[in-house]
């Protein structure tokens, strides 16, 4: 045997219904011939980790991550995924040009924090990096930070540093602002998957053992969501922010976990304030800042219908940001537009 692809139905079917954001990875090579064990993963509804799919693969070069890729999309009748995350395998990032073309590739935020400990012994910069790549920054407020955080550790014209910041499409949030990555930022949920089939397969287990053990972790692994529909389904949130209405109307429109996200964006809206507010035509326009940080700005804009805002929280995670919540109570709407609930 080369190599192998496999996805069952139920693999299949939450694709069709998660498969906007795919991260895979390949660190696992418990099996009697030592193949890496490729795992395709998303996140479904309540925040959790789903089984697309697997493969073992005799190597790891570019045409056989191009044929694995190609297998994937036959079995998922040709729909790409918007967003792809992996560990930045040079070869893998290849594949994922030549075959997912329409696909937006992010570098795992894990592994870069990993890297850059292990190349980049300078604590402040650590810090700084993790704030470039995880904070919600315009890409005016980035590039500010990376010049001061490179200025302030004196690591201009260092090799690692340089080669990371020509990838910075690849990995910070000031460049991925309107791109679809839902709460997918790692590929920690294939390592995860991973630890899991560690205590069901044997290292000199035949390959049919092999699968039949995955199986049975998949299972387990999948009862988790069982589990959460039920709780979400049976169980009621306490309202505690300022925006009642609108957080009652939250609570019944999420699950549990997306709730408790939504949540956190009303209570981030108590700070905001309005620096200037303007109208053209139909559309209001709300220049907001923040109370005691004069030097923030963002910008909503609201015909009547439907809200935009230029932090694009919801084109890259799919809920509505505190910018919104605030100019639904500037604007007294009672309730969450559905143009800004994902179905």
């Amino acid at each position: 045997m080369k190599s192998l692809f496999w996805a069952d139905g139920y693999s299949r079917s939450d694709y069709f219904c998660f498969g906007d954001v795919l991260a895979f990875d390949t660190t696992y090579k418990k099996n009697k011939y030592n193949y890496p064990l490729v795992i395709f993963s998303g996140c479904n509804h309540h925040s959790q980790t789903i089984i697309f799919g697997a493969a073992l693969v005799s190597d790891e070069t570019t045409e056989t991550y191009k044929w694995l890729l190609r297998c994937f999309l036959e079995c998922m009748e040709g729909k790409q995924p918007k967003a792809v995350v992996t560990d930045g395998d040079g070869a893998m990032r290849e594949a994922i040009k030549q075959i997912f073309t329409e696909s937006t590739h992010r570098l795992c935020a894990w592994h870069l924090n990993k890297n850059a400990g292990e190349n980049i012994k300078n604590s402040v910069f650590l810090e700084g990096f993790s704030k470039a790549m995880y904070s919600n920054f315009i890409e005016d407020e980035f590039e500010e930070h990376w010049s001061q955080l490179i200025e302030e550790t004196g690591l201009k014209g260092n090799p690692w540093v340089c080669k990371t910041y020509e990838n910075k499409e690849l990995w910070t949030t000031a460049y991925l602002r309107g791109y679809f990555f839902g709460r997918i930022r790692t590929t920690s949920q294939c390592e995860a998957v991973n630890a899991i089939i560690k205590s069901y397969v044997r290292k000199k287990g035949c390959i049919f053992e092999f699968m039949h053990n995955y199986d049975q972790a998949l299972r387990d692994y999948r009862n988790n969501e069982i589990v959460s529909d039920f709780k979400s389904s049976t169980t009621d949130p306490v309202l505690t922010t300022q925006l009642q209405v609108i957080e009652c109307e939250a609570a019944k429109m999420y699950t549990a976990a997306l709730f408790s996200e939504v949540k956190h964006e009303i209570l981030k809206a108590g700070p905001l304030k309005v620096r200037q507010k303007s109208e053209i035509g139909d559309t209001k326009i709300y220049r907001l800042t923040k109370y005691c940080n004069d030097s923030y700005e963002r910008s909503v804009f609201y015909d009547g219908t439907t809200f935009q805002c230029s932090c694009r929280l919801f084109d890259s995670r799919g809920i509505p940001c505190s910018h919104m919540f605030f100019v639904m109570k500037e604007e007294n709407v009672d309730h969450i537009p559905s143009n800004l609930v994902l179905s």
